[in-house]
């Protein structure tokens, strides 16, 4: 284990609160073991540990993220999306397949939405031609990569791409996966603070799942 990773996985383990563990696995499904570290004190751990032992470089960022993701607690994951948040000016256009492979493993929910918008959508912003491989993620057979298609938009606000938004929508509408359903809506929930005319527009013209209408005209 590369001795910055060693260095926080010790922290970790040494303030965790072993008594909150179970709960934070149970909201998890169980799908992986946590330490017991809630978000305020892992965080205050992490920027604490980043304080004392600087950022490491590019490259080493890129070993520790996939060494992290190799490790079972659920806290160093968190701590892969940390790193590569803090590492966004240095990001290259090739590391939307390190963002995908992020994604990819240990999938669910709580990092994939992270990476959504702080790896995917910031990449698409830095290089915007990652808009024809958020294109070809939107079909993609693994959902929840066409979830951070869908959601890596977000953050754009009047610089969404509504036709993407829209298409990807289309693309995914007769999705039964709850995730892609909840994705949908979430994504025009966002964009209708920015325009909830053409919000309404779209789900007026187009049949969409109930539960993404829902989450969609929640504030209309």
């Amino acid at each position: 284990m590369h001795p910055y990773l060693k260095k926080i996985a010790k922290s970790y383990k040494e303030n965790a609160i072993a008594a909150d563990a179970p709960a934070m696995e149970a909201y998890m499904k169980h799908h992986f073991k946590f330490y017991g570290l809630k978000s305020p004190l892992r965080n205050a751990i992490t920027k604490n540990h980043i304080a004392s032992y600087g950022k490491v470089t590019y490259e080493d960022m890129q070993i520790i993220i996939k060494e992290a993701y190799a490790q079972p607690y659920r806290e160093l994951h968190y701590f892969a999306m940390t790193l590569l948040e803090t590492h966004h000016k240095n990001l290259q256009e090739q590391d939307i397949e390190l963002v995908k492979w992020m994604v990819q493993t240990n999938s669910w929910w709580d990092t994939v939405d992270y990476i959504a918008t702080r790896g995917a959508g910031a990449l698409v912003k830095k290089y915007p031609t990652l808009g024809f491989e958020m294109d070809h993620w939107s079909t993609d057979e693994n959902f929840w990569i066409r979830r951070i298609a869908i959601l890596h938009q977000m953050k754009f606000k009047q610089q969404t791409d509504t036709n993407r938004l829209f298409n990807y929508c289309i693309s995914n509408a007769n999705d039964k996966e709850f995730f892609i359903q909840k994705a949908m809506g979430w994504a025009l929930r966002e964009y209708a603070y920015i325009d909830g005319k053409a919000v309404r527009a779209f789900l007026g013209k187009h049949q969409m799942p109930n539960l993404t209408v829902r989450e969609a005209t929640k504030h209309l």
